[in-house]
């Protein structure tokens, strides 16, 4: 395996901030156009990994096609489909995996000439390092390309494992990703994560580099070749229901079957340690190792026998091969401790830009709907989220609660017109041009009428958000097609049940929308937001009824962490949205987003996942408030 030279740029002069920008002694100039000129480095190198519908992601790290990805995804000799940056689509055959390290590696059939990013050396991370994270959550999605976000190192070593600790937020799909430092260096790859913002768990690099042979067999890593250690050339497991270890497989040429190994032979200890798990053999020979034992002992029952194998093993481990670090510049590699708190960097802007939006609150039914607005220069017209007002919208004025009127909705894009009494003091302007500046990994800012506001970088591509999980739920099971409307089977937790629904109830009307049966409820519920308002007609027996119905959002499928945390209710299906890393709550969309220069970039419309927050683009804004004011 061949690894590139190192790329980096080296910045001359320090380039003074604008007006807009903030006035403390941490200069971002300097740091925005590094993450540039990475992003631009390593983008090609990122891939996503497709298998049985599955898709996760990886990284080439070498022209001859060698792919990093994690252990948890990968399956030895199982094939697999490269979605590269560009459009290619290209083979790949699973090499070695292991678990217990999350390490996997690919190889890419008939690679040539492909990009390829330079591995690191992980060991040279420090905490509050800054980093980037280019991978695929979610899925491949060509439009809106990788994504990317920006972070800093917690901690170089998190756990027993070994893990490194990052900011740089991952989700389901993130596995196998990169996690690049600014010299454009692979330094560790994207694994697990917990329950906390802060809780993003990295394979080092250097665990590659370690296992590299190992890993480039085309097998799982057995107890008997456990990365770092010599190939013993067997394979092993437990014998249920005893404390046996029994030999399932052989190295034909292997120093365990020179030494005399079989098949099917019971390892009873190595060295004198009395050997009854796998677990303990794995223990035994890091112990070996750590000594510097020139052979093991072996003591195995075959059928009646006991037998003595001695078998060759620190010469083999210090011949073993790994690869290589490559020196890393010092420049962008140091500490930055205004990481940490990186929004109050840009304390001054955010407190000019938050005058440009407002907190509104409103009812449903009996809930209390909290959310941003956007005011609208030179206009008395407030634009926000849809889902999150309900009725007898207000603002707070100087302590007062003031009434705003609708004025319009889009369900398409879950926007909503509101109108004020009197003229806004402020607000910004949606008929911008689009902007030609870089795009990708710019820094962005989420102003907070009532707080310090949030930080984030443009993470993809603009791209249309098709509708996958944003639809009404009633939570009940329906009869198969009737014509007399769509008869309720069963009534499940949900907004039926809060309404009073009742099973064997027959729903023939929705917000005035005719239900003729199953197929027409089920038609309605896919095209209405989750949290809607609805009136119902319902036939009970002789009666016909008729209730309110507040919707809600379909149960969360699965039990992985990125499923617990709070996203907005209506969360997809906008027709042209941009992404980024900003850790938004539900009810702070709805407000403007600016990038570190001041200017407008969008309108926050959804919390998506862990990674993803999604902003409309100005000219989707701006085409709602021209056909409605």
């Amino acid at each position: 395996m061949r690894f590139p030279s190192l790329f980096s740029v080296l910045f001359v002069s320090l380039i003074l901030l604008t007006d807009h920008s903030f006035a403390q002694d941490f200069e971002v100039d300097p740091l925005q156009k590094k993450i540039y000129s990475t992003i631009e480095q390593v983008l090609p190198s990122v891939v996503a990994v497709s298998s049985g519908g599955s898709t996760f992601s990886g990284v080439i790290v070498s022209s001859e096609g060698y792919v990093l990805s994690a252990g948890h995804a990968i399956s030895p000799g199982n094939s697999y489909r490269i979605l590269m940056s560009d459009g290619r689509r290209l083979q790949a055959k699973g090499l070695g995996a292991d678990g217990q390290s999350d390490c996997a590696l690919l190889k890419i059939e008939n690679a040539s000439g492909l990009p390829y990013a330079e591995m690191g050396d992980s060991s040279e991370l420090k905490t509050h390092q800054p980093c980037l994270s280019i991978s695929h959550p979610g899925g491949y999605n060509r439009s809106r390309g990788p994504v990317i976000r920006f972070g800093h190192i917690v901690r170089p070593i998190a756990n027993r494992q070994g893990m490194v600790q990052s900011t740089a937020l991952m989700e389901p799909g993130d596995s196998g990703g990169a996690l690049f430092d600014l010299d454009g260096s692979v330094v560790a790859i994207h694994s697990r994560i917990g329950r906390s913002m802060d809780r993003n768990y990295e394979v080092p690099v250097n665990k590659f580099r370690e296992y590299w042979d190992d890993l480039n067999e085309q097998n799982s890593l057995a107890i008997s070749r456990v990365p770092g250690l010599p190939k013993l050339g067997f394979q092993c497991e437990n014998v249920e229901g005893n404390d046996d270890v029994i030999v399932l497989s052989v190295v034909s040429g292997g120093v365990t079957q020179k030494a005399g190994l079989q098949v099917k032979d019971i390892i009873s200890s190595i060295n004198g340690e009395t050997i009854e798990s796998t677990s303990q053999l794995r223990k035994a020979l890091v112990t070996a190792r750590e000594n510097e034992l020139a052979q093991i002992t072996l003591i195995v029952r075959r059928d009646k026998q006991v037998m003595e194998l001695d078998v060759p093993y620190f010469e083999a481990a210090k011949g073993k091969k790994q690869q290589q670090a490559t020196p890393l510049e010092a420049r962008f590699l140091k500490p930055m401790p205004e990481l940490k708190n990186f929004s109050l960097q840009f304390s001054e802007l955010e407190s000019k830009l938050d005058d440009q939006c407002v907190a509104i609150t409103s009812r449903s039914g009996d809930k209390t709907l909290d959310i941003r607005g956007t005011l609208i220069a030179d206009t008395d017209l407030v634009v926000s989220k849809s889902s999150r007002v309900g009725d007898q919208p207000t603002i707070k004025v100087a302590g007062n609660s003031i009434p705003l009127k609708i004025v319009a909705r889009d369900q398409s894009n879950d926007l909503i017109l509101l109108r004020r009494p009197s003229k806004n003091p402020t607000g910004v302007r949606w008929n911008i041009k689009p902007s030609s500046k870089q795009s990708l990994g710019r820094f962005l800012i989420t102003p907070d009428p009532q707080g310090e506001g949030r930080v984030s970088v443009w993470s993809s591509r603009a791209f249309s958000s098709r509708k996958r999980v944003s639809k009404g739920y009633l939570g009940v099971i329906l009869s198969n097609n009737d014509d007399r409307g769509a008869v309720l089977q069963e009534i499940n937790q949900g907004a039926a049940r809060d309404a009073g629904i009742k099973e064997g109830d027959v729903i023939t009307n929705m917000n005035g929308t005719p239900i003729k049966g199953r197929s027409d409820l089920l038609k309605f519920l896919a095209k209405t937001d989750p949290n809607n308002f609805i009136q119902a007609k319902i036939r009970r027996g002789d009666q016909v009824l008729e209730k309110s119905i507040t919707l809600g959002n379909p149960p969360v499928q699965g039990n992985h962490v990125a499923e617990k945390m709070d996203k907005s209710g209506r969360r997809d299906g906008f027709s042209k949205v941009i992404s980024h890393d900003a850790d938004l709550h539900p009810e702070e969309c709805g407000g403007p987003l600016f990038d570190w220069q001041g200017n407008l970039i969008g309108l926050n419309i959804a919390r998506n996942s862990r990674v993803r927050s999604y902003a409309l683009t100005p000219s989707v804004v701006q085409t709602f408030i021209n056909n409605n004011r």
